[in-house]
């Protein structure tokens, strides 16, 4: 479960990445 958690926020770190 934790690295889950982990996973999740690297995705939403980055949400919009125009470079």
């Amino acid at each position: 479960q934790k690295n889950n958690n982990r996973n999740k926020k690297q995705q939403i770190n980055t949400p919009t990445t125009p470079y």
